[in-house]
């Protein structure tokens, strides 16, 4: 069967997707994107709020915290949560037989 850690996933939707409070003034000023070796690299910006205890650093005028999150069909039973975007020049990946810049 599988792990006992894994879930199966037989749910088939376009892939959705929730936006984080950061917006790209916000991670300018928190240094959120560097230039790697293989890509444009954008992280979510932390925080520390206790010795150990970190959250997202950006927050809406409400004062909450969203962090930016994704569900795939087929494969990936939950919601996982936005960490970083890697930008690779030229794209690794063809949609529908076509490559694309980045």
């Amino acid at each position: 069967e599988g792990h006992e850690f894994s879930n199966k996933c037989i749910d088939v939707h376009w892939m959705s997707y929730f936006d984080s409070t950061c917006d790209v003034k916000r991670l300018q000023q928190l240094n959120a994107f560097s230039i790697e070796r293989h890509a444009l690299k954008i992280a979510q910006p932390l925080e520390e709020f206790e010795p150990n205890k970190f959250r997202l650093a950006c927050k809406n005028p409400n004062g909450r915290r969203f962090w930016g999150k994704i569900d795939f069909s087929k494969g990936f039973s939950h919601w996982w949560h936005l960490s970083h975007i890697d930008f690779h020049v030229p794209s690794e990946h063809s949609q529908n037989g076509k490559r694309y810049e980045g």
